[in-house]
């Protein structure tokens, strides 16, 4: 049987088995994601390409028109926003993600990533060691003082993967959950319908909703200014489910005690200079940002890989 072709610019350099059961598998040529020229180039000669998850240049027919040869664009990530939406809707062309199979639940790193820059925010630990680094130690105790998450109530926006892992870990630390996710059935768990209740009793609220369409600025000023507690805000789901100047509007207000993000909104068109947030987050130590690395570990992206080569595999049976 004739090998699949496939281009691959996802990373590899640190799960070698994984390039060694693509290549056992299908007809590979490896490039660098960054090198744009050469990957439209070679698309032509393509049955399908595994994406980066987190490509510089989006991935559109704009971008890359010799997209229009390939049968599929296999994406190790749940996520989908690093790929145009006219791609999406194109009959000859399928787009392959984890969300497709339930073996995306094996992967722990996004989740465990949310609740400790969750903690990391709540307990101050970035003010801490840059406090150290400046030269001092106890010398500013009440810049520095934190809070115990004990006895908390944690509010959970979307209750899939990554929201039932936080329920899990948030309860081993003696925190109750709140939850809302009207999109599925809740059994066991303390379901809240009304987004209200979040706004009013969360003490942390975390976002870990799937992104579409109808949830972009899902949480504005409309959001931030009815929040009771002021609570710690943490979103490592995506930058397009939270308004940008609303979350700096709480944030100077005090709407909210602090923010933490692993996402922005339009990463693949990001300018860190101008970027409304990250130079909030240099002046102010109430807003921590990191650049989208939740999932970024070798025992998640190896199993994000194994289960790219078992979609694809299983597209090519049908």
């Amino acid at each position: 049987m004739k090998k699949i072709k496939i281009l691959i610019t996802a990373p590899l350099y640190h799960i070698k088995d994984q390039k060694k059961l693509l290549l056992k598998n299908f007809k590979c040529t490896f490039v660098d994601h960054n090198n744009h020229r050469l990957i439209n180039d070679l698309l032509k000669k393509q049955d399908g390409w595994i994406c980066s998850p987190s490509p510089k240049k989006k991935i559109s027919e704009i971008n890359y028109p010799n997209i229009k040869f390939l049968n599929f664009i296999s994406t190790p990530s749940t996520g989908t926003t690093h790929i145009s939406d006219e791609l999406k809707y194109r009959p000859n062309l399928k787009i392959l993600s984890l969300s497709m199979t339930k073996k995306i639940n094996s992967i722990k790193a996004s989740s465990e990533y949310t609740f400790s820059i969750g903690l990391a925010l709540i307990k101050k630990i970035v003010p801490a060691i840059k406090h150290v680094h400046n030269g001092h130690w106890r010398d500013v105790e009440e810049k520095l003082r934190s809070e115990e998450i004990d006895k908390k109530v944690i509010g959970i926006i979307g209750f899939g993967r990554i929201g039932k892992n936080l329920s899990k870990y948030s309860k081993i630390f003696g925190m109750e959950n709140i939850i809302y996710d009207p999109n599925i059935q809740l059994n066991g768990y303390n379901r809240i319908e009304n987004l209200n209740k979040i706004k009013l009793k969360s003490d942390i609220i975390f976002v870990c909703a799937n992104f579409t369409k109808k949830n972009i600025n899902f949480i504005d000023k409309n959001f931030f200014s009815k929040l009771k507690k002021k609570p710690y805000f943490i979103n490592t789901s995506r930058g397009e489910l939270v308004e940008e100047n609303a979350l700096l509007y709480a944030l100077k207000k005090k709407k909210i005690k602090g923010a933490a993000i692993d996402v922005i909104k339009g990463e693949q068109n990001l300018n860190l200079k101008k970027n409304k947030l990250v130079l909030y987050s240099k002046k102010n130590e109430n807003l921590l940002i990191t650049p989208h690395i939740a999932g970024l570990t070798p025992q998640s992206e190896a199993k994000a890989m194994n289960i790219s080569i078992e979609l694809i595999k299983k597209y090519f049976k049908k």
